[in-house]
């Protein structure tokens, strides 16, 4: 926890809200049981919060002197955060992609290929890397 403590209070802080926000998010998607639509509403604003944290903590990992791991890991964090929509855009692009090419086997089997990919990435890599990086930058000691 050393390591953490050894920070600007600015990135302290969006570590923090993005924490927050990642278990509301979480929060959100298992235990709405109604697809309504101030729910979805509810879980798109908090998306887009997440997205914008997720930038700013990686802008702010990359200009400040921070050093080895724990560098790594505020990285990591923020590129997952906002990885996570990026992922989800680009798999809708690709889904579209493919529905335009379906005349075209070879093209349409492409962009199948990718719009599944980006969806994997999305909904289990960018979730893995968020949790790996949050728990390795407050445990990581430089």
């Amino acid at each position: 926890m050393r390591g953490i403590l050894n920070i600007k209070k600015s990135i302290f802080i969006n570590l923090l809200l993005l924490l927050v926000v990642f278990l509301l998010i979480i929060t959100l998607f298992f235990l709405s049981a109604t697809k309504d639509l101030e729910v979805t509403f509810n879980v798109m604003i908090l998306l887009i919060i997440f997205f914008l944290l997720g930038i700013f903590l990686t802008v702010q990992a990359i200009r400040e002197p921070i050093k080895g791991r724990l560098k790594k890991y505020l990285i990591l964090t923020g590129l997952s955060a906002f990885g996570f929509f990026g992922f989800s855009i680009l798999h809708n692009v690709f889904y579209a992609l493919a529905e335009l090419s379906s005349n075209n086997a070879i093209i349409s089997s492409l962009m199948e290929f990718f719009h599944v990919a980006f969806f994997v990435i999305a909904l289990i890599g960018c979730p893995i890397g968020f949790v790996i990086g949050i728990i390795g930058a407050f445990v990581v000691k430089n």
